[in-house]
C-alpha cells in the first residue's frame, strides 16, 4: 500500500510573548523522531530569546525552550541541523553583545534541549552588525570520532557609509572550537 503522510497544523509559544519561527528540520537520530523548529521569542519582560520547539510526527509539542544566548537580552535564531551522530542539534543566529554590536552565535543543543555550549564569533570590528542564516554538518574523514564539523554562513554589515555587507563563513568542531571564520566582500 502506499505511504500516506498525516497533515497537522498547530501553533506553539506562550500567550504572553510573540514566537515566529525561522528554520525547520526533520528529526531521525534523536528519540521520538519529528522536527525541531527555531527562531524568536519575544517577551516584553526579558526582550528577545532564541526559541526551539520540538515536535513529534503528529504536531505535538515534545518541549520547547527559550534561550537567552550569552546571557543577552536580545537572541534569535535561522539556522538548525540535526547531528548525524544522533547527539542532538546545533543552530546559529544572531546576539547583541553589549557595547560591540550584534554577532553570529552557534549553539549546540542535546535532544532534549540542553545546551551543550555556545560560540559567539567576533566581528570584524567594533559596531558592525553580523548574524548566522544558515548552519549545516560536513564530515572530516581525518578528524577523530565524531567525525563532523559544523560550518556556519552568514553576513555582516559594515558600519561605513553605504553600509557595504560581508559575507560569512565559518567552521566548527564537535566542542565548539573555531576552525576558521573568514569574512568576503567584492574589493569593488
Amino acid at each position: 500500500a502506499p505511504a500516506a503522510a498525516q497533515n497537522y497544523e498547530a501553533h506553539y509559544g506562550e500567550d504572553a510573548t510573540l514566537d515566529d519561527g525561522a528554520d525547520v528540520a526533520s528529526v531521525r537520530r534523536c528519540p521520538d523522531g519529528g522536527s525541531i523548529v527555531v527562531g524568536g521569542r519575544r517577551n516584553p519582560a526579558f526582550g528577545t530569546e532564541t526559541r526551539v520547539t520540538r515536535v513529534d510526527d503528529n504536531g505535538a509539542p515534545l518541549w520547547q525552550h527559550a534561550y537567552r544566548v550569552a546571557d543577552a537580552t536580545f537572541s534569535r535564531a535561522e539556522g538548525v541541523v540535526e547531528l548525524s551522530d544522533g547527539s542532538g542539534f546545533a543552530l546559529t543566529g544572531s546576539v547583541l553583545q553589549p557595547n560591540s554590536g550584534t554577532h553570529i552565535y552557534v549553539m549546540r543543543l542535546s535532544c532534549e534541549g540542553r545546551p551543550r555550549w555556545t560560540q559567539v564569533l567576533s566581528n570584524q570590528d567594533r559596531g558592525h552588525r553580523a548574524g548566522g542564516q544558515d548552519i549545516i554538518e560536513v564530515s572530516d574523514p581525518l578528524a577523530p570520532a565524531p567525525r563532523w564539523h559544523l560550518v556556519v554562513v552568514g553576513d555582516e554589515q559594515v558600519a561605513t557609509p553605504g553600509n557595504p555587507v560581508h559575507g560569512r563563513i565559518a567552521r566548527l568542531d564537535p566542542a565548539g572550537n573555531l576552525i576558521f571564520d573568514h569574512a568576503y566582500a567584492d574589493p569593488d
